[in-house]
């Protein structure tokens, strides 16, 4: 999770991280974290406490965080695609946009790594 926004842990940068989606609920803190070896996998945008507020979630409802003003060095490490540290794959890339009917759509830039893909890089 972190591996994939670099800035964050390399020069402690903290991103606004927003949920684009169930804005009409009430909200909770939580912290957000990922699954990787390394014991600093979480999102730390509060300095104080490491919490962010994003809607309560419901597990009959999706929910979409975005983080935003990420820059332009997250893929330096391991270049778009290539191997990320730990070998966590890389995220999928979303983007929202609104259609003519003031709809949110979403379209997939790029799915998230798979296995084979990453195995591809090593062998």
């Amino acid at each position: 999770f972190i591996t994939s926004l670099p800035d964050i842990w390399a020069i402690d940068k903290g991103f606004q991280v927003l949920a684009i989606n169930n804005l009409d609920i009430a909200f909770e803190e939580i912290y957000l974290g990922g699954l990787s070896c390394d014991g600093d996998d979480f999102y730390d945008s509060n300095k104080n406490n490491g919490s962010i507020y994003i809607p309560v979630i419901e597990k009959a409802r999706d929910l979409h965080i975005g983080f935003f003003n990420t820059g332009a060095y997250q893929e330096a490490l391991g270049g778009f695609g290539g191997l990320q540290h730990c070998l966590i794959p890389s995220p999928k890339y979303i983007f929202a946009d609104m259609n003519k009917n003031k709809d949110v759509v979403y379209k997939v830039f790029k799915k998230e790594q798979d296995a084979d893909q990453i195995l591809s890089l090593i062998t």
